[in-house]
């Protein structure tokens, strides 16, 4: 019998021929009090993995919430000073990060502040009583990120002042994005792009063949639609955006933004307007983000340009009001815009 042997190009072509092109997968659900959108190329055929997904998300809102009277984290904040609360790994991450964010920041990103947080309106207490300032001065006392002890094996949190509590929030959503990766990561999943409420993280490349892109919102808070100020590309990197257009009250005619300063206590407002903040780990964008809205536009934009694990994109006003835009070597802004 004689033997057939292919040329080369034709069996290239033949394992072409077999070989399944990936296939776009996209849905949205919501977790976390907002919406969440996972796109990814699934290279085995249309698989949903959203049930998975939802399934990760319950337990993480279990764990994080603090609009859930039942999670870890509401226990630990309902708990009297010196209990023990048993807490997992999910809030053993977030915790031990929150401690890593708040040392290197000089304490501008601290989520002991949640005391503060309800107080101004922005937290999980409804209608709380109008703030002054003896409020302020006898809340800023419960602002004590020292006084939550983490103990492993098992995890468990130890609390030691009465009537402190914890708010990840501003940390959460980025880490649930994590969480939902990495979920991905573990079913083979390597081109992604993951979002949770603004807070996003994108590996390998789209269906086009070419990097993520997502775009920047104008910060401006009378806008009835949404415009984008610039356009990045995300490499195998996670971004988060924070800015005091997003969510704040007018009461009286003042202004007050939910980025509360835990050193004054009160409402940060600044010429800093938004700044978005790049880290393959969306954990650490998300914690960084809030921390720069705190700082301000020159202190933030020099911690930036020192920490070599960080980029930000910062857009700010000017002295005459106008909208000026800074961005750190790292960010790949796109600069011809549709």
């Amino acid at each position: 019998m004689k033997q057939v042997v292919l040329p080369i190009a034709a069996m290239l072509l033949l394992f072409a021929a077999c070989r399944q092109e990936p296939v776009t997968v996209k849905f949205r659900g919501k977790a976390m009090g907002t919406y969440y959108e996972a796109t990814y190329l699934s290279e085995n055929g249309y698989v949903n993995y959203q049930p998975q997904i939802d399934s990760v998300l319950a337990v993480f809102n279990e764990s994080l919430s603090t609009y859930s009277p039942t999670s870890i984290v509401s226990k630990v904040n309902q708990a009297n000073a010196g209990d023990t609360i048993p807490v997992d790994d999910m809030f053993a991450t977030v915790f031990t990060k929150s401690v890593e964010v708040n040392q290197k920041s000089g304490g501008a990103f601290d989520p002991s502040v949640m005391p503060l947080v309800n107080a101004w309106g922005f937290g999980y207490q409804k209608n709380p009583p109008p703030v002054d300032s003896a409020m302020v001065d006898s809340l800023l006392k419960l602002v004590d990120l020292a006084s939550f002890t983490l103990l492993k094996n098992p995890w468990r949190m130890v609390k030691g002042k009465q009537n402190t509590q914890l708010d990840f929030n501003a940390i959460a959503q980025g880490y649930g994005v994590d969480v939902v990766c990495e979920f991905l990561e573990k079913q083979n999943i390597h081109n992604y792009l993951v979002d949770i409420g603004g807070e996003l993280r994108a590996r390998g490349q789209n269906a086009k063949f070419e990097p993520w892109t997502v775009g920047i919102d104008k910060p401006i808070d009378t806008l009835k639609e949404r415009e984008v100020q610039e356009i990045v590309r995300l490499r195998d990197m996670s971004i988060s955006t924070s800015g005091n257009y997003r969510k704040f009250y007018i009461k009286d005619g003042v202004k007050y933004a939910h980025t509360i300063d835990p050193k004054t206590g009160r409402p940060k407002l600044s010429n800093l307007l938004s700044v978005s903040v790049f880290n393959p780990q969306c954990i650490t964008a998300d914690a960084y983000a809030t921390a720069f809205m705190v700082m301000g536009y020159e202190k933030a934009r020099n911690f930036a340009e020192a920490e070599p694990a960080l980029n930000a994109l910062f857009i700010y006003s000017d002295e005459q009001g106008n909208l000026k835009t800074y961005y750190t070597p790292g960010v790949e802004v796109v600069t011809n815009k549709p």
